[in-house]
């Protein structure tokens, strides 16, 4: 998404206390924000809002832009069909053009803002189109910020710096894989070490080591309801092993080794910055700082609550 007419950035921020994102051009504002569904299929909303006009883009490209498909347009809905995966776009009131090059499509559209905010409401993983007419948006947004906030201000934070460990917690919190307690290292594969450098690898796992002093860092501000979700995910993963002994550093979100680290040859990555990966060969590594901070977690979770009950058959 830009506005139509070019124009710099002016200014990007976190809505206090939420992780609702709004980025501001001279006449156009953007507000992003992921909102939770009953039937566990998560919502990205992007509001468009303003006095100009904005064009819309719309190219997914499933399988790291490996797997061809099409679209097609059901009216407010765009449908992404031939990919393993459904992908939905609902755009009410928004007209698209919709091209291809022969292995993928592309929707576009400019939109007038002076006449409303547009509404724009993706979602992966779905098999049926949108059933029913969704909610007013200020609700919806107004739901997903109390639900945060509600959070935050349960937090018990410190006396230094109270704004940034406030916010360093929601982005922690925001990495947590709630259906599966697991927590995710990044978001996004291949992100630079360094601008144009080698260094770029896969994060998009749960680390034991890492995923541990996440959740006990949540802990200590008074957070226990995702290191309790982490150690049942991570006791599913011991009921299913030989023995603690045969840990792997990191798993998927749904507990399952990883598949074999490649490289993507045909995506140029993050400001030019190649090799983009795709899975982690650490995976095979042997780490033996996994156990001590899994022990440090129990530890500082069985303080908290003053007693921490061991799954049946640890």
């Amino acid at each position: 998404m830009e506005p139509v007419k070019a124009s710099q950035v002016l200014g990007q921020r976190y809505v206090d206390s939420t992780m609702i994102v709004e980025t501001r051009w001279a006449d156009v504002t953007v507000t992003d924000y992921l909102e939770p569904a009953p039937e566990g299929i998560t919502s990205l909303v992007r509001v468009l809002s303003g006095t100009g006009a904005a064009r819309i883009v719309f190219a997914p490209r499933p399988d790291y832009a490996n797997a061809p498909f099409s679209m097609e347009a059901r009216g407010a809905e765009l449908h992404v069909v031939g990919t393993a995966d459904p992908i939905i776009l609902l755009a009410p009131g928004v007209g698209f053009t919709i091209t291809s090059d022969g292995r993928h499509a592309t929707a576009t559209a400019d939109v007038e803002l002076r006449h409303g905010p547009v509404v724009l409401n993706l979602r992966c993983g779905d098999t049926e189109p949108q059933r029913a007419e969704p909610p007013e948006e200020n609700s919806r947004r107004a739901a997903v910020a109390h639900h945060s906030r509600r959070w935050v201000q349960a937090l018990q934070l410190p006396a230094v710096k109270p704004s940034l460990v406030r916010r360093s917690a929601l982005v922690l919190r925001a990495l947590v894989h709630e259906p599966t307690g697991a927590v995710l290292a990044a978001p996004t594969t291949s992100l630079p070490e360094g601008i144009g450098g080698t260094r770029n690898w896969d994060y998009r796992y749960c680390w034991l080591r890492d995923g541990s002093m996440t959740v006990n860092a949540l802990v200590d501000l008074g957070s226990t309801a995702e290191a309790e979700g982490f150690l049942a995910w991570l006791g599913q993963i011991l009921a299913h092993a030989p023995g603690p002994e045969w840990l792997h550093p990191l798993y998927s979100v749904t507990g399952a080794p990883l598949s074999t680290e490649a490289i993507i040859e045909s995506l140029p990555g993050y400001a030019g910055s190649r090799p983009v990966r795709i899975g982690n060969a650490a995976d095979h590594q042997v780490q033996l700082d996994v156990f001590g901070p899994v022990a440090e977690l129990i530890d500082s979770l069985s303080a908290r609550q003053g007693s921490w009950p061991m799954p049946t058959g640890s």
